[in-house]
């Protein structure tokens, strides 16, 4: 709600003035959850797992509240039974991490890849998976939440790029040599846990470097 002020807060503002009764359009409901308040973030929670991996999202996700698809449901629970499809769909997941440099979005069908070129260079590849006999209306989702978000023609994802720009920046400089990852740290967090955590802890990345550390030193 901090970084996306500027960009999915003026588009909430926007859509304020619509008349009553209009539909919320698919970009409103992608936008609105960036301006949630930090309880929804913190009781979205957090699963570490070992090895560096984790998710973001697990009672409830940025994704949990778009609109129903019509007839999606129904299709679901024609393959899977009504208890399973239910259960599938219940999975809201944020964004999932597999180590080192995989990010999955479940609920909008959506792979991020992020290639390291150089030591301040990073190629992010996002790709987009239309499911098999699923309506289109997934796909148009899937692909306008990538556009609004990821590419370079987004508009949410240039508040991102200025807090990179900001932590490489401070990376350069000497006068720290240390990066602060402390955030609800708890000193009988283990290392290779599973758990489930406040939504706001760097227990994560914590996690993802307590990985890196690991597999660096595995044959000394």
């Amino acid at each position: 709600m901090v970084a996306h002020e500027s960009s999915a807060g003026t588009a909430i503002e926007v859509w304020k003035k619509a008349p009553p009764g209009a539909k919320k359009p698919m970009a409103v409901e992608i936008y609105a959850p960036f301006m949630a308040p930090y309880e929804f973030f913190e009781n979205m929670g957090i699963r570490v797992w070992p090895n560096g991996h984790g998710h973001t999202g697990v009672h409830h996700s940025i994704h949990s509240d778009y609109s129903a698809v019509p007839g999606y449901f129904e299709s679901m629970a024609a393959a899977y039974g009504e208890e399973r499809a239910k259960a599938i769909l219940d999975e809201n997941r944020h964004n999932t991490i597999y180590f080192p440099n995989l990010m999955v979005k479940g609920p909008i069908q959506l792979l991020r890849l992020f290639k390291p070129l150089a030591a301040d260079k990073t190629l992010v590849e996002s790709w987009t998976f239309r499911l098999v006999d699923a309506p289109d209306m997934l796909l148009e989702r899937t692909l306008m939440y990538n556009r609004l978000i990821n590419a370079p023609t987004s508009v949410v994802g240039h508040d991102d790029l200025e807090m990179y720009e900001r932590a490489q920046e401070g990376l350069r400089v000497d006068a720290n040599q240390w990066v602060n990852v402390q955030r609800l740290y708890d000193p009988s967090e283990r290392d290779d846990a599973t758990a489930v955590t406040n939504g706001t802890t760097e227990w994560q990345m914590r996690n993802q470097f307590r990985a890196w550390s690991k597999f660096m030193t595995l044959s000394m």
